[in-house]
Formats: C-alpha cells, structure tokens, sequence
C-alpha cells in the first residue's frame, strides 16, 4: 500500500483502469483545478478544463481520453463542497478531453440540444463505449449520449 498524492486541499480523485495516472480535482488558493497525476512519472499536469474529478470517466480504449461534464461557469473552490451539500449546482457540457495532447472537445451542450440545464454525476462508458451514460443531478434521471468514436 502506497501513497500517491498529498498535502492537496479538496482532493477529489479518479484512477484510470490499469491504475497509472490519476485524474483529480484540487483547490489552489480559491480556484478549482483539474489535473493528471502520472504515477509512473511522479508528474502533475493541469488540464485546461474546469470541473470536478466525479463528473468525468476514463476510456478503456483510448488510454488518454476521458469524458467529462464540464460547467458553463468556472466553479470556484468553495463550490465543491457546496455542490456535494446539494447547495449548488451547474449546467453541464460533456466534453472529451485528450490528456496527451491537452485538447478538448465539446460533444454536445445539452441546454441547446434538448432545452435543459445537465447537472452531470456518476458517468460511465458502455462496454463497447458507443454510449456515454450519466445522472442529471438536478432530477436523479438517466441520460445517454451516443459517441462518434
């Protein structure tokens, strides 16, 4: 048993599958940062998107994609924990954010699409990760999105 991160306030933290790098979400001086942290390399690298850790999954297949529902507003670092006390809440996008290459892409703003504000928590990939699933957050109801992979 290892120790991998430390000394981070608001730690929030997801692990890709094989357990190399871990995506999270930490409070630095009042702003809200989402970063990879790359065991193998002991190396921090920000994102350049804003959101917390539990709104994103990791692909199986593409090693350094993941998925995210990301805000419309920057949260600040006092949101995090106001959205976990369901104080708060945000309208979404789902993004796909290539940790590799730092880019990012919009897939769909569902406040356009289907005229309501997405609050998304618990993602998750179908087996052939054709579909992104997740919760409105907002409404506890299931959603889907197809991907174009």
């Amino acid at each position: 048993c290892e120790r991998v991160l430390s000394n981070i306030a608001g730690l929030t933290a997801l692990s890709n599958n094989n357990g190399s790098k871990v995506l999270f979400t930490q409070n630095d001086l009042g702003r809200l940062l989402l970063s990879i942290f790359d065991i193998k390399k002991d190396e921090v690298t920000d994102l350049p998107m804003w959101t917390f850790s539990e709104k994103c999954v990791w692909s199986k297949i593409r090693e350094n994609i993941i998925y995210c529902g990301v805000p419309s507003v920057i949260p600040l670092g006092e949101d995090l924990d106001l959205w976990y006390q369901g104080l708060a809440s945000f309208s979404d996008s789902i993004w796909m954010i290539d940790i590799e290459t730092q880019t990012a892409d919009v897939l769909v703003e569902p406040l356009s699409v289907v005229g309501e504000d997405i609050d998304v928590i618990k993602p998750m990939l179908s087996e052939d990760e054709n579909y992104l699933f997740f919760i409105n957050k907002k409404d506890s109801n299931p959603w889907q999105l197809r991907l174009k992979l």
